[in-house]
């Protein structure tokens, strides 16, 4: 327990060191709950007086006086910080606790993870409800800002009516609309461990099953998890030799990012249309809708001399190349199948070189 009491305190002692030396430094305290119950041990061997929950009276100056060692020194002293991020073990997922409530009164907010939420495929398990931040849209990128507050209400509402919806037998069209709003919501918020997304990427995954376009709400949320990887903007950019720079997620979309944005989703909107769900794995039927996209990608470029059809392009090289990772045969299927027009296969071959 003597142990468990001081650990702490020497990892806030060593992140402090390379503070002072102007380093950025992260304390994880995993977790103050031990923590707490290891002091509360000590102080009933040395006979303290115990108070709620058996508690010594100063245990919240036990974690406050080690989380207020956080700091962020300005330039004059080496311009360093200390962040801390603590982590606390809730019974039952019982937030009202006595240590839970010392500690959340303390931090600038907190990240609940729930069991039921993990249990049931939703990762990361985090419960909107229960999940506060006091810093807010102050710590989020500028073109992710405008989406925050909605997404949490959405996400809210869904949970909401989502638990009212096992009770009831019947539902109005409004209501079935908010659960299949929120249910690609949080298809569209799933994330795999150790998995990064760009801010562009995300901010088009947003925009285009949630938000301003609604070209994906006629198609069913199953595609999501489909087409995740085929919204990597950065990728589609360096495809198509894009000349729009990266996008900086300090300030709002220019209107060249907006038609660059809204040309990759009238191309995934087509392109799902004409490929069933149930068919995507049948990569030569794929590939051949691929091909009619790029086809036309290539005429509008011809056509119009602009960038009209550029993200199109780069989205169609994209995805014929993670198709074709999938079987090695699948180019030599679909040149060979008979379904491609004779003039048709110049431009298709080219696009694979393209991809390779």
């Amino acid at each position: 327990a003597s142990l468990q009491f001081l650990a702490p305190y020497a990892g806030a002692a060593l992140a402090e060191y390379f503070m002072y030396e102007g380093e950025p430094t992260l304390a994880i305290y995993d977790d103050l709950t031990k923590h707490a119950v290891a002091y509360r041990q000590i102080s009933l061997l040395l006979r303290r007086p115990p108070g709620r929950e058996a508690y010594p009276g100063d245990v919240f100056y036990l974690h406050s006086r080690l989380l207020e060692r956080s700091a962020n020194l300005s330039a004059e002293y080496g311009g360093g910080s200390l962040t801390a991020l603590p982590i606390i073990e809730t019974q039952e997922g019982d937030v009202s606790c006595y240590i839970p409530t010392n500690v959340i009164s303390i931090t600038d907010g907190q990240i609940f993870l729930s069991k039921d939420l993990f249990n049931s495929g939703i990762r990361p398990a985090i419960d909107v409800g229960l999940s506060v931040s006091r810093v807010g849209a102050a710590a989020q990128p500028r073109v992710i800002k405008p989406y925050g507050g909605a997404l949490k209400r959405d996400l809210a509402q869904f949970v909401e009516l989502d638990n009212f919806s096992k009770f009831s037998s019947q539902l109005d069209d409004v209501s079935k609309r908010l659960l299949e709003r929120g249910s690609r919501l949080r298809q569209i918020l799933l994330q795999d461990e150790r998995s990064v997304k760009s801010t562009s990427s995300q901010l088009f995954n947003l925009q285009f099953w949630m938000r301003d376009w609604g070209y994906g709400r006629d198609l069913t949320h199953d595609w999501i998890k489909e087409t995740e990887t085929w919204f990597n903007v950065p990728k589609i950019q360096s495809k198509s030799n894009d000349k729009t720079t990266p996008l900086d997620p300090t300030r709002s979309l220019t209107p060249a990012e907006e038609v660059f944005f809204k040309d990759i989703a009238i191309s995934v909107q087509k392109f799902l249309w004409r490929i069933p769900l149930a068919n995507v794995n049948n990569l030569t039927d794929t590939l051949y809708q691929c091909k009619q996209l790029l086809d036309e990608s290539l005429d509008c470029r011809h056509e119009t001399k602009e960038t009209s059809g550029t993200a199109r392009f780069g989205l169609m090289l994209l995805i014929l190349e993670e198709l074709c990772d999938r079987d090695e045969k699948v180019l030599q299927d679909i040149m060979f199948s008979g379904r491609l027009e004779e003039e048709s296969k110049i431009t298709f071959i080219r696009s694979m070189e393209l991809c390779f």
